[in-house]
């Protein structure tokens, strides 16, 4: 019997290869970054958070080594709404979620940082597989990172 595993982690490869790729039938747009490992490419997830999270679950995890699972949330979340999140996220490892990494951030901290990086020197989000200091990042990595759906 023959086995094999599927590593799908792709640090900021996908922001560098987009940028040499045509468009995809899923309707990504010519030499744009391409979806961080198994997560969707920014704004292609509109079902929400319980859709996105259910199809992360789908790749059976006995066959891959690893797979990126970036998602990013809303300060409310782990505040005002915890209690829905720790019910998504444990639904999500009940049905056999392999990982997540997760940024914590809103939209405008992120847009503030690009514009005022000297204010956000201790801003840290995940990028695929690693942590970096979001204004250490490449732009075309920051602003992947910003496209992603924030819920």
């Amino acid at each position: 019997m023959a086995s094999y595993l599927v590593v799908v982690i792709n640090n900021d490869a996908n922001t560098v290869i987009g940028e040499h790729t045509s468009a995809s039938a899923d309707g990504r747009k010519s030499f744009t970054y391409m979806n961080p490992g198994n997560a969707p490419v920014g704004g292609a997830d509109k079902n929400g958070v319980t859709a996105f999270l259910n199809s992360l679950v789908k790749p059976r995890t006995d066959i891959h080594a690893g797979a990126v699972q970036n998602m990013k949330f809303s300060k409310d979340m782990f505040s005002i709404y915890r209690d829905k999140l720790e019910i998504l996220l444990s639904t999500y490892w009940q049905k056999g979620g392999a990982q997540a990494m997760l940024t914590v951030v809103s939209r405008g901290d992120l847009e503030a940082a690009m514009e005022h990086p000297e204010l956000y020197q201790n801003l840290i989000v995940r990028v695929g597989g690693f942590s970096e200091k979001f204004i250490n990042l490449p732009r075309h990595t920051q602003l992947e990172i910003l496209s992603r759906t924030l819920y």
